[in-house]
């Protein structure tokens, strides 16, 4: 069934994330290299959370959220969203969407995305991703971003 997250799927996926998280948060950890040169926030190995509460999902399998916490305290919050807009019963187990977020190891939140997944009604295959940023300090504490990017007076 196309769109199920197993728990053999979610590790690759979680170091797409990382990566792209890493990516995303560069400007936060040149900020925290100013204090301290060497600073990584994904340093060692981290610890996971594998979580399963959908609510439809009698039996436990689907994973519905999942925690990396890495030895600097720096958490990875990666949310799975499964049958929005479902057409079909077996459409309301595909994953439709993904959440993830990125806190600093007092709990502040760094960075927070939500990665819908756009599926062929053909053959259901996915199609295409679509990203958004839904809060990244550096455009919030700009003073030139007031919204959009293309919102700008004459």
């Amino acid at each position: 069934m196309s769109g199920v997250v197993n728990d053999y799927l979610i590790y690759p996926i979680l170091d797409l994330i990382k990566a792209g998280v890493q990516n995303s948060s560069g400007g936060i950890i040149e900020s925290e290299r100013e204090t301290n040169d060497d600073f990584d926030p994904f340093t060692g190995i981290p610890s996971i959370e594998l979580i399963r509460n959908h609510p439809d999902d009698w039996s436990k399998t689907f994973l519905t959220r999942v925690i990396q916490t890495y030895e600097t305290g720096y958490v990875v919050e990666v949310g799975l969203i499964y049958g929005d807009n479902a057409t079909s019963s077996q459409d309301k187990w595909r994953l439709n969407a993904v959440t993830a977020s990125l806190t600093d190891d007092e709990g502040e939140l760094l960075l927070l995305y939500h990665i819908t997944l756009h599926y062929g009604r053909e053959r259901n295959e996915l199609e295409r991703t679509e990203v958004e940023c839904l809060y990244d300090p550096e455009y919030v504490e700009d003073e030139e971003y007031e919204g959009g990017e293309n919102d700008e007076e004459d």
